[in-house]
């Protein structure tokens, strides 16, 4: 249930940042799901590497995938805010470079 809560609240804040910075709302809606399942995916790799002992440990197994899976959501927030400030600045130089050759 946990992970249902951090998908779709995740989406849901994806969603309305992107909304509000120009972005693709509904492609930046689907990131959340997919950076959870991804994250929670890489770690289970990593753990069958270095602690496959862990692997029977279905509670700590399924702790670490929630903590992994909300970590990459994070990641993937922190880097959609990245692409909205970029695309800003971006439209920003453009239109003072069009305001420069207006001047001229």
């Amino acid at each position: 249930m946990i992970e249902i809560g951090i998908i779709i609240g995740g989406g849901i804040a994806f969603f309305k940042y992107a909304k509000e910075n120009g972005l693709l709302p509904w492609i930046w809606a689907i990131v959340p799901a997919l950076a959870y399942y991804g994250g929670a995916f890489i770690t289970g790799i990593i753990i069958a590497f270095v602690a496959p002992e862990l692997l029977n440990d279905m509670v700590i197994l399924t702790v670490i995938a929630l903590f992994a899976g909300a970590v990459f959501v994070g990641i993937s927030y922190f880097i959609m805010t990245r692409v909205a400030a970029a695309k800003k600045s971006k439209i920003s130089t453009g239109q003072s470079d069009i305001l420069d050759q207006n001047i001229d």
